[in-house]
């Protein structure tokens, strides 16, 4: 069966609206912008027949086409996808970071080595804080890429996927932003987390289980995530009903699964950490932060404790309230494509008064 084609170009593509044109059937459809046409899948279960599909839907070869675009070499691209040892470079290099990234005593190592820096790097802000009796005015977002982009990746040279992706600063921002916005909810985290941190030091395992923190960390990247994946079609392939042309693109958004009701409850536009505490949503598959096949993101389970330990040591180290109590909440900059979190629109931001906790864990 041809699929229907949207007259709608867009920047953001197949988001609820697009599919409200299809009477939000779910189905997959096209889309041609720039006289190329391109597959926009919007349910999971069609997001999983994807996933499993590695032989007609292919990854590498969007990544070829990005090559290309970025002008690398002939020669480079050549050494790049370079079999003849078994895997090709990209291959090798996608195993090592699922090695080192997913649980394991790598991970625990680079844990361990990215608390420190974060602890190390707060220590010129508490001095900083102390000089002033009245505390301190900042910018809550270039605090966080002060501490968590420049800082740890300088020091430790985490791997150029991780460093240069840069989304944990942009959750940890948004994560305080709806606290600060959100004061019971903060206080409810506070309580949960004070014996996380004990004399300025983080129990990363204690973090991880704490489970308001852990709903607060999911429904910030509910709303604010803006990853998407891709495929080439390689052969005519089948999709439920639909045929998808060889040569043409393939998106799946992520995003717009993230605003349905009837999977996230009431006010889906609102940040609500509550409703992950429902162990259905939270292990929904409409729930796709970092996606998910064989370009699920190796770097989530980092992401998580770095985020966390970052946030738990401000709330616990810190008075940290709004500097004005009327500013607005920040805008997401949905416009500018992203890999993953989305961040504020140019000149919003959250702008955070902070000084030396007086109770301390």
């Amino acid at each position: 069966m041809p699929m229907r084609s949207s007259p709608h170009h867009r920047t953001l593509l197949a988001d609820l609206e697009r599919r409200q044109y299809f009477s939000d059937s779910r189905e997959p459809f096209s889309i041609t912008v720039a006289g190329v046409e391109l597959y926009i899948i919007t349910s999971p279960q069609d997001m999983s027949l994807v996933y499993k599909n590695t032989t007609t839907l292919s990854f590498d070869d969007f990544i070829r086409d990005l090559h290309i675009a970025f002008a690398m070499s002939i020669s480079g691209q050549d050494k790049m996808w370079n079999a003849s040892k078994g895997k090709c470079l990209l291959h090798q290099a996608n195993d090592l970071h699922r090695e080192q990234l997913h649980p394991g005593p790598h991970l625990n190592s680079l844990t361990s080595k990215v608390l420190e820096q974060i602890e190390f790097s707060l220590c010129s802000y508490d001095v900083l804080v102390k000089e002033g009796h009245e505390g301190r005015t900042l910018s809550l977002y270039s605090w966080c890429a002060d501490v968590l982009v420049y800082t740890v990746r300088d020091v430790h040279r985490l791997t150029d996927r991780y460093s240069t992706n840069a989304n944990a600063f942009k959750i940890s921002f948004w994560l305080l932003t709806y606290l600060l916005h959100h004061p019971v909810t903060l206080a409810a985290i506070r309580k949960e987390t004070q014996e996380c941190v004990i004399n300025g030091e983080v129990n990363i395992d204690n973090l991880l289980r704490c489970a308001l923190f852990n709903a607060a960390f999911d429904e910030t990247l509910r709303l604010t995530s803006g990853a998407s994946s891709a495929r080439t079609v390689l052969s005519p392939t089948q999709l439920r009903n639909k045929t998808l042309r060889k040569d043409t693109k393939l998106l799946m958004p992520y995003r717009q699964l993230h605003f349905q009701e009837a999977v996230f409850g009431p006010q889906v536009k609102a940040f609500r950490p509550d409703r992950f505490l429902d162990k259905q949503i939270s292990n929904s598959p409409d729930f796709k932060p970092f996606g998910g096949g064989i370009t699920h993101c190796s770097g989530r389970f980092i992401a998580r404790r770095e985020v966390l330990a970052f946030v738990a040591l401000v709330l616990h180290r810190y008075d940290i309230e709004l500097a004005d109590q009327s500013q607005a909440l920040p805008r997401l900059d949905e416009q500018k494509p992203t890999l993953g979190v989305i961040g504020p629109m140019k000149g919003d931001d959250t702008t955070v008064q902070i000084k030396p906790r007086s109770i301390q864990s």
